[in-house]
């Protein structure tokens, strides 16, 4: 008869099965395990001069050509309250016409008055967004018309997807902010789809985000569902946007 503490005759370690104990151990033995911090990839800065893609001749040839298009072409503004506003600011404004001309000194005084940097405010205050300067900031990718995974394969979005997506922009903290619709959810109907996209991303991520620009209502409407998120007065929302 085999002795105590050994197999057949030969003597096992104390610690025999306590490697494959332990390995079973880490697979859901209910021990918690925390996510890394992530603090640090908040608000990244440029280390590095950002890299020319054309030179300073280039450049200057890009702005110049534009202000000529501006000047001489121009742009159609369908909406009357942003031609009025643009006419009263000294733009070239013909009635019954949604195209408007801006003088090349017109849109030379209007850059002057852009800041270098500003602020996106988050619900959580801890995720503003820093824009400009040597900021650098991620937002997730915008308007994809499909999604796709492994077990469903590849598909027009609906909102569960959008939903789902719009969970893991606010899991990864590399990404800044939500640059718009993940996907675009064809189940919901145009008409009332930036209601249901914006209240689900104020409500599943306390990051920054912005409505897409898709009519004075919809804008309005965006930035009030921004606003009640934040909880806070109109006011506020005037000083930090």
């Amino acid at each position: 008869m085999p002795a105590p503490g050994t197999r057949s005759g030969r003597k096992t370690s104390p610690s025999c099965g306590a490697a494959p104990a332990r390995r079973r151990a880490g697979r859901g033995s209910g021990t918690v395990r925390t996510a890394p911090s992530t603090a640090k990839y908040r608000h990244l800065k440029h280390r590095l001069p950002p890299t020319p893609m054309v030179s300073e001749d280039e450049l200057e040839a890009i702005h110049t050509t534009s202000l000529q298009i501006l000047e001489e072409m121009g742009m159609d503004f369908m909406h009357e309250g942003a031609r009025a506003i643009l006419k009263k600011a000294g733009a070239d404004v013909k009635p019954g016409s949604e195209r408007v001309r801006f003088d090349r000194n017109l849109i030379l005084e209007a850059i002057k008055t852009c800041p270098s940097e500003f602020t996106l405010h988050a619900r959580n205050p801890e995720r503003n967004v820093h824009i400009g300067g040597k900021n650098l900031a991620f937002a997730q990718v915008a308007s994809p018309p499909n999604c796709s995974d492994m077990d469903k394969g590849r598909r027009a979005g609906n909102q569960q997807d959008f939903r789902n997506l719009v969970k893991l922009a606010q899991r990864y903290d590399i990404i800044h902010l939500t640059g718009g619709y993940p996907v675009e959810p064809v189940d919901l109907h145009a008409s009332i789809r930036h209601l249901d996209c914006l209240s689900d991303i104020a409500k599943l991520t306390d990051k920054a985000f912005h409505a897409y620009s898709l009519g004075k209502e919809r804008n309005q409407d965006g930035l009030e569902i921004a606003r009640i998120a934040r909880g806070i007065s109109y006011e506020q929302m005037e000083r930090e946007p």
